[in-house]
């Protein structure tokens, strides 16, 4: 027991290490809000091993796990679209390790940007520092996740086994296409209760992801933007 106590504080110590923090640092003050990650052994254990493979910051990725967790009773699979090294799918599949998950991504960058929304801040091909075959070998013993290449929603294989329900929706995608589609095909397929999460929608280099999540959820109810930047919807049969 304290061997297994010793190696999570250890965790805890190399985390805080990594990301700047000092003693100092972890003393709440009247006016610091709480940054309960520091102390969820789980979820730090998890962030170990996934920090190298994401491109999203502990905070945000906190947030998913907490979603992720509400979710955890609900009926229905789960997708992530934009996955590159594999690092918030695999947060997902620690938490969901009861459902389907389904993981979308070209694996070669993004796909064509649009010209009116996309054009000034990425580019076709951007992000295609991954590789199809290492994250397929990262869930090689998981054989709920499915890996799915090529541009979403074509790449989806439209057979019996796809779900027709879906309880949590990470779309991780910076363009307004791919937004846009993620939007069309997920929300009618969400389970209520259900949650859908955009990671880009607050960074000013992805305006076309607000755009498209703007123009999606008006005059719909139980969406709210978070400070982390990112934006969750909560299915409420609507």
């Amino acid at each position: 027991m304290r061997n297994a106590r010793t190696i999570i504080l250890n965790l805890i110590r190399r985390y805080l290490t990594r990301h700047g923090y000092t003693l100092a640092h972890t003393n709440i003050s009247g006016v610091e809000p709480l940054k309960l990650w520091m102390s969820d052994t789980g979820f730090l254990m998890i962030w170990d091993e996934i920090c190298k493979k994401t491109m999203i910051d502990v905070s945000r990725a906190y947030m998913i796990y907490q979603l992720l967790l509400n979710v955890r009773h609900l009926k229905g699979a789960a997708a992530e679209i934009g996955v590159w090294r594999g690092g918030t799918a695999q947060l997902i599949s620690s938490v969901l390790y009861h459902k389907m998950i389904y993981l979308f991504d070209t694996f070669e960058g993004l796909p064509a940007v649009s010209p009116d929304f996309d054009k000034n801040f990425h580019c076709e091909g951007e992000f295609g520092d991954t590789c199809y075959e290492d994250v397929k070998n990262l869930f090689a013993q998981q054989d709920y996740v499915k890996v799915i290449k090529g541009v979403f929603p074509g790449s989806i294989e439209k057979n019996n086994t796809y779900p027709r329900e879906f309880c949590f929706v990470h779309v991780d995608v910076d363009l307004y296409q791919s937004a846009k589609d993620s939007c069309e095909h997920f929300y009618p397929l969400l389970v209520p209760g259900g949650v859908m999460i955009f990671d880009d929608y607050g960074f000013g280099t992805c305006p076309g992801v607000r755009q498209a999540v703007d123009e999606f959820f008006k005059g719909k109810h139980g969406h709210f933007y978070l400070p982390t930047g990112q934006y969750v919807v909560i299915k409420n049969g609507d």
